[in-house]
């Protein structure tokens, strides 16, 4: 006898997201629909989420083309979503193709959007597309590089066997490098080596142990000592 609302529907799919249960976010989905109930953006984002959550790429993308199709609005939460799933179930040249899409639908990316696409470039190992990536962001939508960003950078570029452009990214005008992962010196310092810039690999081993004075990661220190 309790009406139940969209409200209700959002919270059980919402649940469903938190136990990886894509399946039973679209069957709740379904039914809310089922009993004209429309969706907004909040509750399809909540789908995607779960999609992204099971890595179930083909639902995700289902999902998106209904959202489009009722013409709900989407968001940069909604591609993060998106892109997510579909990286998760290795398709990145996909997961590419819905990130150059964002501008089509009146959305611009942020930070966190850029740093997933970078992720899915280190997992498809494409360096040059994460460059290509990465400069965009900067120079075209006029994004901050974050440490996030610049951590994916460096991974994907050495993923992808370019340290060459790892050497090149040594110099980026990081502001806030305390922040940088242990493999992103690791990498930074690895370039030096490759490249005979030991003064270079001195500079970043002292900024790591600044920001890290309790951390002993061997890795680091063979990097130096192999510089």
């Amino acid at each position: 006898e309790i009406e139940v609302d969209q409200i209700t529907y959002s919270a059980a799919i919402s649940a469903c997201v938190q136990g990886r249960r894509s399946d039973k976010a679209i069957e709740i989905f379904n039914l809310m629909t089922s009993h004209g109930i429309k969706a907004n953006t909040i509750t399809f984002n909540s789908v995607l989420s779960a999609c992204e959550k099971c890595a179930d790429g083909q639902r995700a993308v289902d999902t998106f083309n209904l959202m489009c199709a009722e013409r709900v609005p989407v968001d940069r939460v909604t591609f993060s979503a998106l892109i997510g799933a579909l990286d998760r179930c290795g398709e990145y040249e996909k997961a590419l193709e819905y990130y150059q899409s964002m501008r089509l639908c009146g959305v611009t990316p942020d930070a966190a959007t850029v740093s997933n696409v970078l992720s899915v470039c280190a997992n498809a190992r494409a360096a040059i597309m994460a460059s290509k990536v990465y400069r965009e962001a900067k120079n075209k939508y006029d994004i901050t590089p974050t440490p996030g960003m610049f951590n994916t950078l460096i991974s994907a570029l050495h993923r992808g066997r370019r340290y060459d452009m790892v050497y090149e990214q040594m110099y980026d005008n990081m502001t806030q490098r305390s922040a940088l992962s242990v493999p992103t010196y690791v990498h930074l310092m690895q370039a030096c080596e490759r490249y005979g810039n030991w003064e270079q690999a001195t500079v970043l081993f002292e900024e790591f142990r600044r920001h890290s004075p309790m951390s002993v990661d061997a890795n680091v220190w063979m990097r130096a000592f192999y510089a």
